[in-house]
């Protein structure tokens, strides 16, 4: 398998985690005690990816001597992992952390970015965006 063909393949599957308490509400009813644990380990799972994400930048700027730039993909990292002590619903930081590091990858990193991948990661970001929604 080619690793475009691996990205597409990992980044759709990533999207699983968001959407498990649906998942879990469709086959099995509502249960409130399941459904804490499952929205605590959806903050969770998105706070890592955000982490993820910013790794993968912060790799790219290094790689592309953008020295002046390399605090931008740490920013959501720091917003993400303060949920818990800041005063915005966490679902929301999470949300805008998403946006924000697809709009590092869109605009500062275009240039670094096949425009497969750039698709790829819009599309991905919108699904996870939509299962805080639900």
């Amino acid at each position: 398998m080619n690793s475009k063909k691996t990205v597409i393949i990992f980044s759709l599957t990533g999207l699983i985690p968001f959407y498990l308490e649906e998942f879990y509400k469709l086959f099995f009813g509502i249960d409130n005690s399941l459904s804490i644990f499952f929205e605590n380990f959806s903050l969770l799972y998105g706070a890592l990816i955000v982490s993820f994400l910013s790794g993968m930048q912060w790799e790219q700027l290094i790689i592309n001597h953008k020295k002046k730039y390399y605090i931008l993909p740490i920013l959501p990292v720091l917003f993400v992992w303060t949920y818990k002590i800041n005063f915005l619903n966490p679902k929301e930081i999470i949300i805008v952390s998403l946006i924000y590091s697809f709009l590092i990858d869109f605009i500062l990193l275009k240039n670094f970015r096949k425009k497969w991948f750039l698709k790829l990661r819009f599309s991905v970001t919108v699904l996870a965006i939509l299962s805080y929604f639900m």
